[in-house]
């Protein structure tokens, strides 16, 4: 399922960001080949994604990001609203497309 057809299936205005962090610890260049950590830590109606790049055993980055699930009311005005249980079920151990960290970019 693509993104938009779950929006519309859950009549979800979108996934707000309501907060983004991040520490540079180390420069990195083009061409390095880094390894990408991610995980994701679900709330009620938020998730949290953390971010760690790796250059071999050196931590170069970290980074998070809170969204939080929004619906419209009947005034049309946005708030939070519980993350569907089937939306989460893609997201337990052994379902398929789960995230693994680390993860490589494709195109390298």
């Amino acid at each position: 399922m693509t993104k938009r057809r779950m929006l519309e299936v859950h009549n979800c205005a979108g996934i707000a960001v309501v907060h983004t962090a991040a520490t540079f610890h180390s420069p990195l260049r083009f061409g390095d080949d880094v390894a990408v950590e991610s995980a994701i830590t679900f709330g009620r109606s938020s998730f949290k994604v953390e971010h760690r790049v790796h250059l071999g055993s050196r931590l170069c980055a970290e980074g998070t990001e809170t969204r939080v699930w929004m619906v419209r009311d009947g005034t049309g005005a946005l708030k939070g609203s519980p993350i569907p249980a089937d939306v989460l079920q893609k997201f337990r151990p052994g379902v398929s497309g789960e995230l693994k960290a680390p993860t490589r970019d494709p195109r390298t």
